[in-house]
């Protein structure tokens, strides 16, 4: 019986590493630049108060809470799931928003980062959670 050495195509051969220390030392030696991104101006807008989110993942929709207190362009607050909840933070600029929390599920958390453009009573933009991706949100405040 012949033996045979099985070879993963993401496996390293012994002279890769010559190929990788040459990537990385091109990468480090010559660093791209990256310019901080404009912050908006003018007033925060008003963003405090119970908000019903409604999140369009890729393949269904869920309804969530946001209950924001707001001190100047700082946010803080609950984010209700429809099961899970959690604390979050975040800012707002002129118009535009980003909220983070995270829902503690078994011993794992999920990660939401929601940017978006508030308008009035209203909120859209984007929300990425992390391993599971990113869907579109919307959120309109509750007066009742």
């Amino acid at each position: 019986m012949q033996s045979s050495i099985l070879i993963m195509p993401y496996m390293m051969m012994p002279d890769d590493y010559k190929v990788v220390a040459e990537a990385i030392y091109s990468a480090l030696s010559h660093p791209k630049s990256f310019t901080s991104p404009a912050i908006p101006q003018g007033e925060p807008a008003s963003i405090g108060g119970i908000w019903d989110v409604q999140v369009d993942y890729l393949r269904g929709r869920g309804t969530q809470r946001f209950l924001l207190e707001q001190a100047e362009s700082k946010v803080r607050g609950a984010h209700q799931g429809e099961i899970y909840s959690g604390n979050i933070t975040g800012t707002v600029h002129a118009d535009q928003i980003m909220l983070r929390s995270a829902f503690p599920v078994g011993w794992n958390e999920i990660h939401y980062t929601f940017i978006g453009t508030v308008q009035g009573d209203s909120m859209h933009g984007t929300v990425t959670m992390g391993e599971y991706g990113e869907a579109t949100w919307s959120a309109t405040r509750n007066t009742a």
